[in-house]
């Protein structure tokens, strides 16, 4: 499975989202703080997983962690 996370800039905030679900953070710290936990754990599970993220609202979205092969050191 291949688990894509984005993390983009809101009038309400920062959203963690995929293809299932979302959830708004205050600043962006918090949301790629988030991301990361969870690409972790999709990687944990041996899934692939990648977050694509806005630096600035308004800004393009671009990979900032990309897939990579789960190992038994993540």
């Amino acid at each position: 499975m291949r688990l894509r996370l984005g993390v983009f800039a809101t009038a309400r905030g920062w959203v963690v989202g995929d293809a299932k679900q979302q959830q708004t953070f205050d600043d962006r710290s918090e949301a790629m703080n988030a991301a990361r936990r969870q690409a972790q754990v999709a990687r944990w599970r041996g899934d692939e997983a990648e977050i694509v993220a806005q630096d600035l609202p308004g800004g393009p979205l671009a990979v900032v962690d990309p897939p990579r092969r789960p190992s038994w050191r993540d």
